[in-house]
């Protein structure tokens, strides 16, 4: 009986970690991953394995940020319809200002 239990709390310990990153995960940790990790481009399943996320919810947050323009993106050449994303810097302050003024 107790190995019974050890295990349910271990499985309900994964579970509800796996829910609160799912309801925390947004735009600002897919952003932070790409701005951390500039140097290749990253598809929506590393992303996700990289931030412990659904690929659900980083692709709806990936349409949205290629949606903003605010991240590179190219399509995959060996793959249809894959993307492929990477930080984008804004460089100098004029790029900046022409973005967001």
């Amino acid at each position: 009986m107790g190995k019974k239990i050890v295990f349910l709390v271990k499985y309900m310990e994964k579970y509800f970690n796996y829910i609160l990153i799912q309801y925390n995960m947004g735009q600002q940790e897919v952003f932070d991953f790409l701005m951390k990790n500039p140097k290749k481009y990253w598809n929506s399943k590393e992303i996700a394995d990289g931030l412990e996320a659904s690929i659900g919810s980083v692709t709806t947050t990936l349409a949205k940020l290629r949606k903003r323009h605010d991240v590179k993106y190219k399509m995959a050449s060996d793959k249809k319809n894959m993307f492929l994303y990477k930080y984008k810097s804004w460089g100098s302050l004029e790029n900046f200002k022409h973005k967001f003024i």
